[in-house]
This record gives C-alpha cells, sequence and structure tokens, in this order.
C-alpha cells in the first residue's frame, strides 16, 4: 500500500509527470493502464520501495499530495468533475463513494448500461430477490448476464436499494450431483455443448470444464491421483 510518507518522497516524480496548463486540466503522462477494453485508461503512478513495486493511480497520488491525507479505504472513490480520466488537476477531484460516484454517471448521462434505469433495477433486484436465473432477468430487460451478475453482486448499481435483496457474496453457483449428473448424460447422447448448457441453464465453459474432465473438484482428484469424471 502506498501510505502518503511514502508518496512525498517521490513528488517530484510525481509532478515530473504532469503536464499543466492554466484553468484546465492537467493531464498524466506516465504510464496508464485500462480496466476493460472499452472503457478509458487511467494514470498509474508506480512507487518501489526495497524492491518491491506499489501503484497507485494517478488522480488518487494528486489527491492525497494536493489535500495531505490518507486514502487507505477501498470503498473511498477520487471521482473527476470534469470526466477526464487521465486528469489529476486536484480542482478536478472530489472525494465521495461507490453511490456518489454512481449518481455522478447518471447525472452526466455515462450510466454503465444505458437499457436500464432506477426503476428498472428495483426490478431486477426483486426478481433476483424471488431467485430468477440471470439467463432469465438478462432476457426480459435485453441486458447481458454478465450485467445481471454485477448488479446482483453490487458491483454497480448499488445506491439502487430494494427490499429482499442483499448483494451475493457467492463466487458461483455450485451445481448439485444431478446437474452434473445430467449434463454427462447429454454430452454421451451426442447433444451439442451449447444446447446442454442452454438446457441446464449453465454456462458454455462450466459444460466444457466437466466434458474434459477438469471442474475444480476433479482438479483435486486428479492431484491426489484419483481418476477424473470426465468423459471424453
Amino acid at each position: 500500500m502506498v501510505t502518503l510518507k511514502l508518496l512525498k518522497e517521490k513528488e517530484h516524480l510525481f509532478w515530473s509527470r504532469v503536464k499543466k496548463s492554466d484553468g484546465g486540466c492537467w493531464l498524466w503522462t506516465g504510464q496508464s493502464k485500462r480496466s476493460y477494453p472499452h472503457k478509458p485508461a487511467y494514470g498509474q503512478f508506480t512507487v518501489c520501495l526495497k524492491g518491491k513495486s506499489f501503484i497507485l493511480r494517478s488522480h488518487r497520488a494528486s489527491y492525497m499530495l494536493h489535500h495531505n491525507v490518507e486514502l487507505t479505504n477501498s470503498k473511498q472513490f477520487i471521482c473527476h468533475h470534469c470526466d477526464v480520466t487521465m486528469c489529476v488537476n486536484p480542482d478536478h477531484l472530489f472525494l465521495g463513494t461507490n453511490e456518489d460516484n454512481m449518481k455522478d454517471m447518471a447525472k452526466k448521462g455515462r450510466a454503465c448500461c444505458p437499457k436500464l434505469d432506477v426503476e428498472k433495477v428495483v426490478r431486477i433486484k426483486k426478481m433476483l430477490a424471488e431467485k430468477k436465473s440471470h439467463r432469465e432477468i438478462a432476457r426480459v430487460f435485453g441486458v447481458s448476464r454478465v450485467m445481471v451478475c454485477r448488479i446482483n453482486r453490487g458491483r454497480v448499481w448499488a445506491h439502487v436499494k430494494c427490499n429482499g435483496w442483499e448483494p451475493s457474496t457467492r463466487k458461483g453457483r455450485r451445481l448439485t450431483k444431478d446437474e452434473v449428473s445430467e449434463i454427462k448424460r447429454l454430452l454421451k447422447n451426442g447433444t451439442p455443448r451449447k444446447q446442454v448448457a442452454s438446457n441446464v441453464n449453465v454456462s458454455l465453459s462450466v459444460v466444457n470444464r466437466i466434458a474434459i474432465g477438469r471442474t475444480h473438484r476433479e482438479e483435486a482428484r486428479q492431484k491426489k491421483g484419483i481418476e477424473p469424471y470426465g468423459i471424453l
């Protein structure tokens, strides 16, 4: 973790990588990285200490240096008034939460999914509370299952509340023995893998892993010298 004290020692190096302008954005000229291919890049500042490298987003580093504060909590978001992700001008930054960030995005028309609004998200969360499948919900609202999963885990639209719904903390749904047996039966009968995934309501990657004997449980069995359950 990059502390304020460590950052202060590298302050001259940090500002040497900033292109300042009067009254406008101060653009970061150092390294940058995109969270996703379709997302804008954010600047990154690397600090080395005793042979170890620590990476901090450049706009967070700027806020810490300017306001002389520590940002040790991942729930502390540094948001942009200017919406320029490579900007490190302290006057363009403000401290907030994920909820503040989402509200700011919606206010500026940069919602993570233009197809959704607060009313639709509430309906999605009600369906999640009723244990409806992600596939069914995605089909009803015309969004991807990944979006439904992110909503269910509280990654997006976290500020929208719904009675009876709580963010999921599970990494994934565990298949029952009957479901695994049904997948293997369909595969043995020559059913295409995509059709198997649709019939059992699982992802294609899960079917592929079961087909070649590479589920998590079977990998553990192989490490112990036990033959996998795979059928192909």
